[in-house]
């Protein structure tokens, strides 16, 4: 907060788990990705793109009053509690 009277704003991308070539490890084994997306509710991994519009979104000068922020851009792996994965239908 300490910048934002120098109209400087600092915020946060959270990603989850991201399709590129440092995840593909994860991603690219079967049976990790199958474990993966059960723990990710919109039961998909993220694409480069969803992190860019997040990233647009926070660096709109309309959207200048937000400032101080993480936005979690996670498929909604964040929501969940700690009993265990939600298996998409």
């Amino acid at each position: 907060m300490t910048y934002a009277a120098k109209r400087i704003r600092v915020n946060a991308i959270a990603p989850g788990l991201v399709e590129t070539p440092l995840t593909q490890r994860v991603w690219n084994n079967p049976r990790s990705a199958e474990v993966s997306l059960a723990m990710h509710p919109v039961g998909r991994f993220g694409q480069p793109d969803d992190i860019a519009r997040a990233i647009y979104f926070l660096i709109d000068p309309k959207n200048n009053w937000i400032t101080g922020q993480t936005l979690a851009v996670d498929g909604g792996l964040g929501t969940l509690k700690a009993a265990g994965p939600v298996r998409p239908n």
